[in-house]
């Protein structure tokens, strides 16, 4: 019972850094946010690594600086944390802060549709539509397009809406 109560007072008393640095964030202080995202992120919570990567990628509160949010994004991806592992794709897709490698960014932005981040799926279902990076693959793409559609990625609607009008779309089987 002692170790409980010792917990409950130590979360009381240091709170947690990553909703602390939203908070910092939300009030305007992104110096003080950062310095929380980047405790949360040593304390291993990626959460804390992905917004550390997010201010540096932006320069949002502190110099610009693409090398390290790609680092930060790995970091993320590395412990679990789906956007992370989006967000690197799109620097290795576009080769906005790390060379150019389509090979990677299809590797991850699979990675983020597996672990459940619908943009990671939106980009894999265009990736197989236009062929950009794999092979084409309509069937996959619609596939894909229907699941961020249907995970609140409007833009895999839309795609998904076209195909349909153009009668490009798989039919049903019935």
């Amino acid at each position: 019972m002692k170790i409980f109560y010792l917990l409950l007072i130590s979360l009381t008393l240091f709170g947690n850094n990553f909703d602390d640095g939203y908070k910092a964030y939300k009030n305007g202080n992104k110096k003080m946010a950062i310095e929380l995202f980047k405790k949360a992120c040593d304390d291993g919570d990626m959460g804390g690594c992905y917004n550390l990567a997010v201010h540096y990628f932006n320069g949002d509160g502190i110099s610009q600086n693409k090398k390290m949010a790609s680092i930060f994004y790995q970091v993320a991806c590395s412990g679990g944390n789906m956007s992370g592992c989006y967000s690197l794709g799109y620097i290795y897709d576009t080769g906005d802060g790390a060379p150019q490698n389509k090979k990677m960014a299809y590797s991850l932005y699979k990675k983020a549709c597996k672990g459940g981040n619908m943009g990671g799926c939106y980009t894999l279902g265009y990736i197989y539509d236009t062929g950009e990076g794999a092979p084409k693959n309509k069937n996959m793409a619609y596939s894909l397009y229907q699941r961020a559609c249907d995970g609140g990625i409007m833009q895999g609607c839309y795609n998904l809406g076209t195909k349909y009008e153009k009668y490009d779309a798989p039919q049903s089987k019935k």
